[in-house]
């Protein structure tokens, strides 16, 4: 089977095995991991998981059924819940309302199929802590890679907070200058600055006025990033 999937009949003894835990412990753990995710995501009694997350496929292959199934966090936690309770082995199976039939059915737990990514990733989501044992060398490089854009995201939003402050600031400048400045010469500058930006002129020259006209005007918050420009202004 793809290393990316796991079976939900491998959840409580991979957790154990992982942690070091007996299967009660294990199973205990992982009840109470869907309960956070059930409140984290303000799910009521009868919502189902996601179904990028987990499916219903078959005994030998993890290809989803034909038949539309429902995996709802009540059935999930009632089949931890009765892990937990069992000195041996817990619960085989899983009951689910399958929308084709409009009837409940009962899957054998090696047939329901989670995408360790995926299921990571909507744990991590809801600002949960995701088991060791979900997270395989292909989900833990997405997840790098996932923190490492949200990375950038911070610092390219600080970017644009200072390009918005800055022209704002610029805006302001510009109207004082025209108002009237007691700096004569200062205002006739901004002005003649000010009159270098032409909206019919190719984009990629607003960053040169932009950054003239901001240095005449001695704007400090505006952030002459030229590549954070040419993604929102465009480059022709």
């Amino acid at each position: 089977m793809n290393d990316g999937l796991i079976r939900l009949s491998q959840f409580v003894p991979e957790h154990a095995s992982y942690h070091g835990f007996d299967s009660q412990t294990a199973a205990y753990d992982l009840q109470e991991l869907l309960e956070a995710l059930r409140t984290n995501y303000f799910v009521s009694s009868g919502g189902s998981l996601p179904e990028h997350v987990c499916w219903v496929g078959g005994a030998t292959s993890s290809r989803r059924s034909s038949k539309h199934h429902m995996i709802d966090f009540e059935s999930l936690s009632h089949y931890f819940e009765t892990w937990a309770r069992s000195s041996t082995a817990g619960e085989s199976s899983l009951r689910c309302f399958c929308k084709t039939e409009n009837e409940y059915r009962v899957i054998p737990a090696g047939s329901i199929y989670f995408s360790r990514n995926a299921m990571a990733e909507w744990i991590l989501a809801a600002s949960a802590e995701c088991p060791g044992f979900l997270i395989s060398e292909e989900s833990e490089q997405s997840l790098r890679t996932a923190d490492e854009i949200e990375a950038f995201k911070g610092k390219e939003l600080v970017s644009i907070r200072g390009l918005a402050r800055g022209l704002i600031d610029i805006i302001v400048a510009v109207d004082r200058a025209h108002r009237g400045l007691p700096d004569k010469a200062k205002a006739a500058a901004i002005l003649r600055a000010a009159s270098q930006l032409n909206p019919n002129e190719k984009t990629s020259k607003w960053h040169a006025a932009l950054t003239e006209l901001a240095d005449t005007a001695e704007i400090e918050d505006f952030r002459g990033n030229r590549k954070t420009l040419q993604k929102y202004l465009g480059n022709t």
